[in-house]
């Protein structure tokens, strides 16, 4: 596809071209960044279930757009989607470029709520536990919530309305770029901004903030650490779930495919590293280098390594991770993140 797009270009316009593809692409990865880096900023914890709230985001965003509910009873039926009763009929009506951020709106509301309760079920009482055991706390979440997607919309690929159709482009000279790529740049351009506006100047912000910097003095003036860890829930929940609005219509021309939303949150982890687990702003940048470098890998070095005696033709998929062990062998904290000093 992307051959396609830049056969007619020069060397400079293909280059630009591949970029702005990348930067497309580095913006999903961003907000995914993003939801990886506030839960780990506040409470410390690596959240591998984080793809499986994307997961419900994207598809409570389906449910919403496009009039069809999973059916719960009986248990035999689960799987079926059934459209919306008739007293919702006004709702379908509704034309696709106010129901869909409506519905967006919604599914960033209710994966919120959902982050909130993993934290006050499954994560509250392992406070003060190992490391290793919350991590596999957070991939057992992983394997129930996506099992459970499963099983109630079943995994069919299905198409998402969205009002951004595949083939309207924004052009610039030789150059374009799907409009549902620029809404992905501008949304996470947004998203980013509001997230530095509400820690920098609300009270729950700083809160959040000097809950990461010295949590027991943060206690020590008043702050609530179980309020700060609830809210980092939520706010990586609904990171997830505009992540996965944007990526529906960016990346995969509106059509759900239920195990590339599952792990694309894991070809969004090198990005949280690469900037530091504990730097927001290199979630940002770290999203947008791993895309452009993940865009240009498959136009320059795939053709390069499939010709080798071990072909190599989708090296881009593990070029974001070989990007990371590089970075880690240099900055073993990333290229914004804060190094830890420890007396032994």
């Amino acid at each position: 596809m992307i051959v396609a797009q830049i056969a007619q270009l020069s060397t400079f316009e293909e280059i630009i071209q591949l970029t702005l593809q990348g930067l497309a692409l580095g913006a999903v990865y961003a907000l995914i960044a993003l939801g990886f880096v506030i839960i780990y900023k506040a409470t410390g914890v690596l959240n591998f279930a984080h793809g499986a709230l994307m997961l419900v985001g994207v598809y409570v965003t389906f449910s919403l757009v496009a009039g069809q509910i999973p059916r719960v009873w009986p248990i035999s039926g689960l799987g079926q989607l059934l459209p919306f009763p008739e007293w919702m009929s006004w709702w379908t009506g509704l034309h696709i470029n106010v129901r869909f951020p409506i519905s967006v709106l919604l599914a960033i509301v209710f994966v919120a709520l959902l982050g909130m309760l993993i934290e006050r079920t499954a994560l509250r009482k392992l406070v003060g536990q190992p490391v290793f055991a919350v991590v596999l706390v957070t991939l057992g979440l992983e394997l129930v919530i996506s099992t459970m997607v499963q099983s109630f919309w079943n995994p069919l690929q299905k198409a998402m309305p969205t009002p951004f159709p595949v083939t309207a482009s924004l052009r610039i000279g030789n150059l374009s770029i799907q409009w549902a790529s620029v809404w992905a740049i501008i949304v996470m351009v947004v998203v980013v901004l509001g997230f530095f506006a509400f820690f920098k100047y609300s009270k729950y912000g700083v809160a959040m903030r000097a809950t990461a910097l010295d949590q027991e003095a943060a206690m020590a003036m008043g702050i609530k650490a179980s309020t700060v860890f609830g809210l980092a829930w939520a706010l990586g929940g609904a990171m997830a779930a505009i992540a996965g609005a944007m990526f529906i219509p960016a990346r995969l021309a509106g059509f759900i495919s239920f195990t590339t939303v599952r792990f694309s949150a894991l070809n969004a982890f090198p990005a949280a590293i690469l900037g530091g687990l504990d730097s927001p702003g290199g979630a940002v940048v770290g999203g947008l280098g791993i895309g452009v470098a993940q865009v240009l890998s498959t136009r320059y070095l795939n053709p390069v390594l499939a010709d080798l005696p071990v072909s190599l033709p989708n090296f881009h998929l593990v070029f974001p991770y070989v990007l990371m062990l590089l970075v880690l062998l240099v900055r073993p904290y990333g290229l914004f993140g804060t190094e830890e000093v420890r007396r032994v």
